[in-house]
């Protein structure tokens, strides 16, 4: 594929680093996890990674959404993402919609396995157990998914009416911290799936703000 092509699609993604103070414990061995994520198809994502390395990453700017946090609108560069394939989501209740997101997600890849992982974030020792792990180019990755209904009133966004109560402060501080352990635990960092171009640019954003940088933000339509 031609570099221009290479440059749409991998625009925005976030340029991955070695993981800081990394000892994983337990879970699969390394090689083990032998799935390559096919939200571009292999030789695609191989390409799209190897670009990504040569050049450190790139951004586009685009409007942000109409439901957008205020912050957003003040990033210099707004950040156009890889989308992969639809996913099919059902049920009534919130949980069941993120749950059959994540089933969804998962189904894109070949493989996905727990793992324990022990880490140094912010000079502290962390352990804990990521649900989703997989290997891309040999390097251990975490996969997140993060279903959104409605950003306008999602407790991950701020701005939403209900965005600085507790449990929305609490939730969007879980997304700050998980982000930084498995940056720091994975050699592949971690990618989040999600079906919010709101959420994908605002966490995009904080994440760089707060000094994690080994992530990438993955749009997956649900339909």
């Amino acid at each position: 594929m031609a570099e221009d092509g290479l440059r749409v699609l991998a625009g925005g993604l976030a340029t991955a680093g070695a993981g800081r103070g990394v000892t994983l414990v337990g879970g699969a061995a390394g090689d083990a996890v032998a799935a390559t994520g096919r939200w571009l198809a292999p030789a695609t994502g191989d390409l799209v990674e190897n670009f990504m390395y040569r050049t450190g990453g790139l951004s586009y700017a685009v409007k942000p959404g109409a439901g957008a946090t205020a912050g957003v609108a003040d990033v210099a560069a707004a950040t156009r993402f890889v989308t992969t394939e639809s996913v099919a989501v059902s049920g009534s209740r919130a949980i069941d919609l993120g749950a059959s997101y994540e089933a969804g997600v998962r189904s894109l890849y070949g493989n996905i396995e727990k793992m324990t992982y022990q880490a140094v974030v912010n000079g502290k020792v962390v352990t804990g157990i990521a649900d989703g792990v997989t290997s891309m180019g040999g390097r251990l990755t975490a996969v997140e998914a993060k279903f959104v209904e409605s950003w306008s009133s999602s407790l991950r966004n701020p701005a939403s009416p209900i965005g600085n109560t507790p449990w929305a402060i609490a939730e969007q501080q879980a997304m700050v911290d998980q982000a930084a352990k498995y940056s720091a635990s994975f050699l592949g960092g971690v990618v989040y799936h999600t079906n919010s171009m709101e959420l994908a640019t605002y966490y995009s954003q904080l994440f760089k703000n707060t000094g994690t940088t080994n992530f990438r933000f993955v749009i997956t339509p649900v339909k």
